[in-house]
């Protein structure tokens, strides 16, 4: 009986010292409370982690040399290469083709149809003076334009008639008329062959205009 006691007593002080745990099966309501009192906790602790690591990919963002581009997408690339494609080829087509090269004809004359004819360019120019001075009055400071401006008009006139290489000299004079004498001269240095000139006299109650067309050929 001395024995039992004291194994007894051993076991008690045995357990006071090294106390054993228990598994103790916990109610549903009382798990649920716990794990719904520990979310939070853990929703901290996960808010603060990425609240830290969204802080440290925005510090590392500025570091990083690649940036997206929000203006840049993927048909904008497809319609600039197919640009660059039809260009590439378009030059390619220039470049492929041959230069006509044409030989020198040493001819240093027109032909005898190619000639500047004055009676047509002289028909041209009346027409083109009684058609724009028929209704018009002298004023000096009209007419000092209006001379430029027919002379003008009157050369692209005479080129339309195509006279191969010429080259054309156009001048119109506009006085007033008030029955006083008027001359008119020019001298030309020239190949009297092939340079020819064309001259018309307009005149009405208030005004005389003369034209002239020098035509040089341009060997």
């Amino acid at each position: 009986m001395s024995t039992d006691k004291l194994t007894e007593h051993a076991v008690k002080q045995h357990d006071n010292i090294h106390p054993t745990y228990k598994a103790s099966s916990l109610s549903p309501t009382r798990q649920r409370s716990q794990s719904q009192v520990s979310k939070p906790d853990e929703g901290g602790l996960n808010i603060r982690r990425r609240s830290r690591l969204i802080s440290v990919t925005d510090s590392n963002s500025g570091k990083s040399p690649i940036r997206s581009n929000p203006g840049l997408s993927i048909f904008r690339l497809v319609a600039g290469a197919r640009a660059w494609q039809q260009k590439a080829r378009l030059n390619s087509r220039r470049n492929s083709r041959p230069r006509i090269k044409q030989e020198n004809t040493y001819r240093l004359e027109p032909n005898a149809d190619e000639k500047f004819q004055p009676e047509k360019v002289t028909k041209l120019i009346k027409d083109i003076l009684e058609s724009r001075l028929h209704d018009v009055t002298y004023n000096a400071a009209i007419c000092k334009k209006l001379s430029v401006d027919l002379s003008a008009f009157i050369k692209s006139k005479v080129k339309s008639l195509d006279f191969p290489r010429y080259k054309y000299v156009c001048t119109v004079t506009i006085m007033e008329q008030l029955g006083q004498g008027m001359q008119n001269a020019s001298r030309c240095v020239w190949n009297t062959d092939v340079d020819r000139f064309a001259t018309y006299t307009y005149t009405n109650s208030t005004l005389v205009a003369v034209a002239h067309v020098h035509a040089v050929y341009f060997e």
